[in-house]
């Protein structure tokens, strides 16, 4: 599935719903960068925004509805620590994620009375090839792991039902002191 294309994000939850009869959780983690800020062509600039923010927003306007009549649900924003520090060269992929951070923000609140919970993880480098696209320079066994992102959707979903988590950091330590 193309994120980027909203008709067939709105199609396929439907199916989805239409096949369950419910949606319980949503997982927006699809991610695309192009390293540059003000230096990308506009194009580039609008598949990173395309791909992080509105395929993420696409998904959430689909989902919502859904789980606002089951009056319960729970959203994951896959964002990133760029999403709350801006980096050099990376003022696209930033502001994508930076977007991400306030629609997650503002969606925690105006879900957590309808049963619906709205955390965002920020994680530093990931060991997977997107870092490697992205130019990290750690090796996979200094970057966090996708376990540890799994691990951490596990904890969220195993809290009480009256706590809510708004973003939870990942960070990694190459070096400790």
């Amino acid at each position: 599935l193309d994120v980027r294309d909203h008709d067939a994000i709105q199609h396929t939850v439907a199916e989805i719903s239409d096949q369950f009869g419910r949606i319980d959780i949503l997982v927006n983690c699809a991610g695309t960068f192009k390293p540059g800020s003000v230096d990308l062509c506009v194009e580039d600039f609008d598949a990173v925004v395309s791909t992080n923010l509105r395929g993420s927003f696409s998904f959430m306007q689909a989902v919502v509805p859904i789980m606002k009549k089951q009056q319960t649900g729970y959203i994951f924003n896959i964002s990133s620590i760029a999403g709350l520090v801006g980096y050099p060269h990376y003022g696209a992929y930033s502001a994508s994620k930076f977007a991400l951070q306030g629609l997650s923000e503002s969606l925690y609140t105006e879900l957590m009375d309808c049963g619906i919970r709205v955390s965002a993880i920020c994680p530093n480098w990931v060991a997977t090839e997107f870092a490697k696209k992205a130019g990290g320079t750690l090796d996979a066994g200094e970057m966090i792991q996708v376990e540890d992102i799994v691990n951490t959707i596990r904890w969220l979903l195993g809290l009480s039902g009256p706590t809510c988590v708004k973003e939870v950091v990942l960070d990694c330590r190459a070096h400790p002191c």
